[in-house]
């Protein structure tokens, strides 16, 4: 007697005996034989975690006994042609007209998503809110995680990974491009966000230890902030915005104004407004607080001397 072994390299097409046409529902690729890649998928259909996969929900609606596997090629263990068939097979099915495939993907192995799946993903994602139980248990899981692996590894983007992320997120690329928060939302944003001001920081009354100092210092040395970078840090620690001035932007216009009158002295005007000579002299002559526009005077414009004509000259 001969004994005939079921082909392991296939790529196999799945369809409901109760479907008069018997239409191929579904095509995978398995190395250890249809019937044995059947039986796995019956296994799966169990679990709830294979609730979102089309495929495994027509098995449960259908039932096992009447879901059959068919061999489509043997691919008689050849590795690429393997995922090159199934590529062909879900693309040969899929425009087949009165065939509705279940696959999400392309086929061969690490085959991106269909845009039509994604659209379907991301359609049932929004508005989707992890309920504190799930954070709880995710929480849980990941500590486990770490405690038994260590941490996990960080992905360094190369620059051109960067190059494409950016190129992917710009302008109409953007899902959020053209879009704008209500002013509920921003207000919801706001209140979710956590204060991490004073003991509500969790580094309050830390200090960084001396090998975390150096460690720091070794990470920045040549690292240069860009352009756009530089243009925010100026924008943010600039006039009134600086924790280190005590004036106001009314302020230093005011000053500005009563010190080119030529009524008063630039210490009396520091003594005034509570600051120096010197920084009533930088705003004076615009060497500070230039981004105001204010017109810069030339020194001696203040206090004039007697039978001497002020002389308001712009720079």
């Amino acid at each position: 007697m001969t004994i005939v072994h079921e082909p392991m390299f296939v790529v196999y097409g799945l369809y409901d005996v109760a479907d008069g046409d018997k239409r191929i529902r579904y095509v995978g690729l398995t190395r250890h034989g249809a019937q044995g890649r059947l039986a796995t998928h019956f296994r799966s259909a169990n679990h709830k975690k294979t609730k979102n996969y089309p495929v495994y929900n027509w098995i449960r609606k259908h039932g096992k006994e009447n879901i059959r596997a068919t061999i489509l090629e043997d691919c008689r263990h050849d590795e690429k042609l393997l995922n090159e068939r199934e590529q062909h097979w879900i693309s040969f099915y899929r425009n087949l007209i009165g065939v509705d495939l279940l696959n999400i993907r392309f086929g061969g192995s690490s085959s991106p998503l269909a845009e039509s799946t994604k659209r379907k993903m991301s359609d049932s994602a929004r508005g989707r809110q992890v309920s504190p139980e799930t954070r709880a248990k995710m929480s849980i899981a990941g500590l486990a995680y770490v405690a038994e692996n260590g941490p996990r590894p960080v992905h360094k983007w190369t620059d051109e990974e960067r190059a494409a992320w950016s190129i992917k997120m710009t302008g109409a690329n953007n899902g959020f491009y053209g879009r704008a928060h209500s002013a509920e939302t921003l207000a919801k944003i706001a209140e979710s966000r956590p204060s991490f001001k004073g003991e509500l920081n969790p580094f309050y009354g830390k200090t960084h230890t001396p090998e975390t100092i150096v460690k720091i210092l070794a990470a920045n040395i040549g690292r240069k902030d860009g352009p756009e970078t530089i243009l925010k840090k100026s924008r943010a620690t600039r006039g009134e915005s600086n924790p280190a001035t005590s004036l106001s932007d009314a302020e230093v216009v005011a000053i500005h104004d009563e010190y080119c009158r030529g009524k008063i002295t630039q210490k009396e005007l520091g003594m005034k407004y509570g600051v120096s000579q010197v920084v009533v002299s930088g705003i004076a002559t615009g060497r500070t607080w230039k981004y105001l526009g204010l017109e810069p005077r030339l020194h001696g414009c203040g206090r004039p001397k007697p039978g001497r004509e002020i002389s308001l000259i712009a720079a």
